[in-house]
């Protein structure tokens, strides 16, 4: 995360980095924690919630399967972080609703995303499968100039519906 982090630093313009972003959510079933490692927000595009991995990563869509390992050699089993990012994602979205100004906004929808970043890997698209578009995956060569990954993985998630934006 440390990686990712530093290169925030040299973004540009409207961006506001969060890291470690915790939240409590309640529902009938009762409290739940929950933590994204990223949540970037713009005016203009919304937010989007990136989860951050480290070490060389490797995953099998067919068992649903994800590791990481780390400089030692050692295999980590880690949960998959699309997953995460999108779990996040709607969760952010929920405690923004939450919010006693929600319904004054009157905001319908908040442009949303998600996507993973992979700060040790060499090339982000070997780890694409069918909840993993290349779009929304960032890898070690992103971190020269993360700006321009933020913008593609922001416009992965644009729609073309007025509703779906902040400030369209």
């Amino acid at each position: 995360e440390i990686k990712f982090y530093e290169a925030c630093a040299s973004l540009e313009g409207d961006y506001h980095v969060f890291h470690s972003v915790g939240w409590i959510s309640r529902t009938e079933g009762g409290a739940r924690d929950g933590e994204a490692d990223f949540l970037i927000c713009h005016p203009d595009r919304g937010f989007l919630v990136v989860e951050v991995k480290g070490g060389r990563i490797r995953a099998d869509y067919t068992t649903g399967e994800w590791s990481s390992i780390d400089r030692k050699g050692r295999e980590h089993k880690i949960k998959d972080p699309f997953r995460q990012a999108m779990r996040g994602k709607f969760n952010v979205l929920s405690k923004l609703r939450e919010h006693r100004d929600w319904e004054r906004l009157g905001l319908k929808k908040v442009a949303t995303g998600h996507a993973a970043f992979f700060p040790d890997v060499d090339d982000g698209r070997t780890l694409k499968g069918p909840n993993a578009p290349p779009e929304i995956i960032g890898d070690r060569s992103d971190l020269a100039d993360l700006g321009i990954w933020l913008s593609k993985a922001f416009e992965y998630w644009y729609s073309d519906d007025a509703n779906d934006r902040i400030n369209p």
